[in-house]
């Protein structure tokens, strides 16, 4: 009745490990009354998982800032599916206007709304909301395809903004080779995604078509564990895996290296460890007004030591010339890996302005 009593609503997937029949579900209720669908990259959503639902590549937005370069007049009920967003653009853009109407899909007992607005909660679960509402029966006509043309649109202007910066940047940078990896990653892999700045470059490197099966831990955003867990994500897909992690979180979690080297035969993990030399999220959120080093812990360690104490295969990258290629020769390579991604530091930081 929320949804249908609305004129014009917005679905929001936040980052979470959903299954494809839910979003199928999700976007088809969507793509039925035309209501744009913006969902994270962390959900491990594509065209191609959507493939089924009509008119999905007319709703579907990947790029969820885009929503914040719109007038909130255009838009009168917010419908929120799991986790909160890991753009603070995103997140900011809807705390400004707690008069929206959100209904809040989500887990019991969850409750997350950070913007404490005026929500309707429904804390059945997110999987039992979308199985529900692919039974309803709309009655509605569709709604404008005005908002959705215009968040296309400005998706658009994003991507190829990306691109040109990707170009025209010429030292290395995180983007470049998590770009590179979501390109040169086989079909059908796994890809898990570390928190702070991996999952949310995710946001703006990851387009509608991503050729690998997404995971993430992202509970409270912690750095802790990632390794281990990305572990099992290898063990249980028995397919190549690819884990992308900032430096902090492997080192908090550098004890589980010994899990590739105990069950070398059941793991073909290819670990990328982005080498900015802290915790670069702290230069770019609140804290970036304090003394830095409080909050990124700058670290200098010998990554090339750590593999070679645990046995593990090492390469490292320290510039676009050979990034492509040793990438691809870390992804046809049997064994499991770790390659220390080096960015330049003043590009990494400036590309994501």
């Amino acid at each position: 009745e929320i949804i249908e009593a609305a004129k014009s609503p917005i679905f929001i997937l936040g980052p979470e490990n959903f299954n494809p029949s839910l979003m199928q579900n999700v976007a088809r209720i969507a793509a039925s009354i035309g209501a744009p669908l913006l969902a994270e990259a962390a959900t491990g959503i594509s065209l191609k998982i959507l493939s089924e639902v009509k008119n999905a590549e007319n709703i579907y937005i990947h790029h969820v800032d885009s929503l914040t370069s719109t007038d909130p007049e255009k838009f009168d009920l917010i419908v929120r599916f799991g986790a909160v967003s890991v753009s603070k653009k995103l997140q900011d853009f809807l705390d400004r206007f707690p008069m929206i109407p959100t209904l809040l899909f989500d887990e019991p007992g969850e409750w997350r709304n950070p913007a404490v607005g005026s929500a309707t909660y429904a804390d059945f679960g997110v999987l039992t909301a979308a199985k529900a509402m692919a039974k309803w029966d709309y009655t509605r006509k569709p709604l404008s395809k005005k908002l959705g043309a215009e968040l296309s649109a400005i998706e658009a202007r994003h991507t190829a903004n990306v691109k040109q910066k990707l170009i025209d940047t010429t030292e290395l940078t995180e983007w470049h080779a998590l770009d590179a990896i979501l390109r040169l990653i086989p079909e059908g892999s796994a890809l898990f995604i570390g928190n702070s700045m991996p999952v949310r470059d995710l946001n703006f490197i990851a387009g509608k078509n991503c050729r690998a099966e997404i995971f993430h831990n992202r509970g409270l955003s912690g750095i802790d564990g990632l390794l281990a867990s990305a572990c099992g994500v290898a063990m249980a897909h028995r397919k190549l895996t690819a884990l992308v992690i900032g430096d902090l979180s492997l080192v908090h979690d550098v004890g589980s290296l010994a899990i590739l080297k105990n069950h070398a035969q059941e793991l073909n993990l290819k670990i990328f460890v982005m080498n900015n030399g802290g915790g670069e999220i702290f230069r770019r959120v609140g804290t970036k007004n304090f003394e830095p080093a409080w909050f990124t812990t700058p670290q200098s360690i010998d990554f090339s030591g750590i593999a070679a104490g645990f046995g593990i295969a090492f390469s490292k990258i320290t510039s676009k010339n050979s990034l492509e290629q040793k990438i691809t020769e870390i992804f046809h390579a049997s064994e499991s890996s770790l390659c220390e991604i080096q960015p330049d530091p003043v590009a990494n930081s400036s590309i994501r302005d």
